[in-house]
Parts: structure tokens; C-alpha cells; sequence
């Protein structure tokens, strides 16, 4: 778990039983050492995370759907699996959908969707 502050970073591992470490690099190297999966819910579109920990084993799920960030162009250049917001935007809409409707989501059609309007700048 990896958060701005080590105290947040810390009450949260302990509650997930997993490392944590701030976003200073020295701490990063030894997070990211092992990890399988990155989850980035920042508000940035900046490089956070040095390319150089990234392996092209771990999947990477970046939560920001307006914009690629420097973490999935990054991701993907070294073979990462990514799985964008878009993605995550679609797949909560989905389950909403069903929810309210009570009817199976009609997927393709929302991904069309959400793909266009993410590009139209909405």
C-alpha cells in the first residue's frame, strides 16, 4: 500500500496485511519489489511511479478515465497488462445499470459509448 503520508499508508496495509510505503523513490524500490498488481487512484496524469519498477508480469488498473497517464503509457511500453479507467467507468455503469433495470447490460454498446464520449472530451 502505497500512500502520499506513511501514517495512511500504514492503517491501511494493516487492515490489508500487506507492506506499505510512501511515495518518496527509496520506499517505492522496495514496494513495488514484489508486486503483481498496481492500483493507481491518483488525480494526476504525471509520472509518480520511476518506469524503471514496473515488470512487465504486473497488471496495472489506472482508476483516471479522462486522460492516459505517464503510469499506463508506461505500463504498456514495458508489456504490463493495463486496465484504464475507461474501463472501470464502464464496468460500474454496467452493474448500475443492472441494478436499476434488472436487465443484463448491454456492454458493447456502453463501451461504444463511454469510448466516445472519454474522446469527445466529456
Amino acid at each position: 500500500m502505497v500512500n502520499r503520508t506513511a501514517q495512511k499508508a500504514r492503517a491501511i496495509a494493516e487492515s490489508m496485511i500487506c507492506r506499505h510505503s510512501t511515495l518518496r523513490p527509496e520506499e517505492l524500490k522496495g514496494a513495488f519489489k514484489d508486486a503483481e498488481i498496481v492500483v493507481s487512484a491518483v488525480g494526476t496524469t504525471k509520472r509518480i511511479v520511476p518506469r524503471s519498477l514496473l515488470k512487465e508480469t504486473m497488471t496495472v488498473l489506472e482508476a483516471n478515465y479522462t486522460a492516459q497517464t505517464a503510469l499506463t503509457r508506461d505500463a504498456q511500453q514495458k508489456g504490463c497488462r493495463v486496465i484504464d479507467g475507461r474501463e472501470w467507468l464502464l464496468f460500474q455503469g454496467a452493474k448500475a445499470f443492472e441494478i436499476f433495470t434488472r436487465k443484463k447490460a448491454p456492454i458493447a454498446t456502453m463501451r461504444k459509448a463511454v469510448y466516445k464520449e472519454i474522446r469527445r472530451g466529456i
